[in-house]
């Protein structure tokens, strides 16, 4: 009799229960990236730069560069120019995290002087690339990307003033 009554109240406990169990899986979130102290080694620039994470996609540089243009005569688009100068920097990233896709432009001004002329004068350079940047360790950033560029750059007869390919490699330390 207690058998049966063991049964009965477990048939009548399992019709009163949900038909099925709700789990809610709390996956963690992409943490928003912070500031960054950066080594920016592109194509035509080598410097310092200090990112200022602007919240979870956005994200603001500025930085201090040694500038050349060695390689125009190379593609007879112009002079060869070297200098000093600063650049500010806007970047986009798909993830929170500022890994994976991102999308960048910039503007950069420099001091030059033509090789070819020994010549000063002034230049810089506006463009954009679009790249994916990689965590290499919890604080170690190396992004990679293709993108264009428009320079002009005089001094005294010398000039270059085209648009070229752009290459974009920043290795960042997160602070």
């Amino acid at each position: 009799m207690l058998h049966r009554a063991a049964l009965a109240l477990a048939v009548v406990g399992s019709l009163a229960a949900p038909a099925r169990a709700e789990y809610v899986v709390v996956l963690p979130q992409d943490e928003p990236a912070g500031n960054q102290l950066q080594a920016d080694l592109g194509l035509s620039v080598a410097g310092p730069a200090f990112e200022l994470g602007l919240g979870r996609h956005w994200a603001v540089a500025i930085g201090a560069q040694i500038y050349g243009t060695y390689f125009a005569p190379w593609f007879d688009a112009g002079d060869d120019f070297i200098g000093f100068g600063g650049q500010v920097r806007g970047t986009w990233f798909a993830r929170p995290s500022h890994h994976g896709l991102y999308v960048a432009g910039f503007a950069r001004a420099n001091r030059v002087r033509a090789k070819a002329t020994d010549a000063t004068g002034f230049g810089g350079s506006l463009g954009g690339f679009i790249g994916w940047s990689w965590g290499l360790t919890s604080h170690l950033d190396l992004r990679a990307g293709l993108g264009a560029q428009y320079f002009h750059n005089e001094a005294g007869t010398a000039r270059f003033d085209n648009p070229f390919p752009g290459i974009d490699l920043v290795v960042g330390y997160r602070l």
